[in-house]
């Protein structure tokens, strides 16, 4: 068994996030890396209660293999495409 550092990574929602509207069960995310919670308005949220993802939300990540850290905060910053 391998053993990796892992690496946690915190992302505020910006009002563009194409994950504003969306359960965190619906986003997607890079082997390895799962989304752990979200804070809202001083409030924990776990993920297994599948929230839907909200602007200014600071959504909790982890990264098990710091490889994967940069295309984690990437999947996370993602903005919604405008035509």
């Amino acid at each position: 068994m391998s053993y990796y550092k892992s690496k946690l990574v915190q992302v505020w929602i910006q009002p563009h996030s194409k994950h504003c509207g969306h359960k965190i069960s619906e986003v997607y995310l890079p082997k390895q890396c799962q989304i752990m919670g979200l804070i809202r308005q001083e409030e924990v949220i776990l993920a297994n209660e599948d929230p839907i993802i909200c602007s200014n939300d600071l959504v909790i990540a982890v990264a098990i293999n710091p490889m994967f850290l940069p295309e984690l905060k990437l999947c996370l910053e993602q903005a919604k495409y405008v035509s």
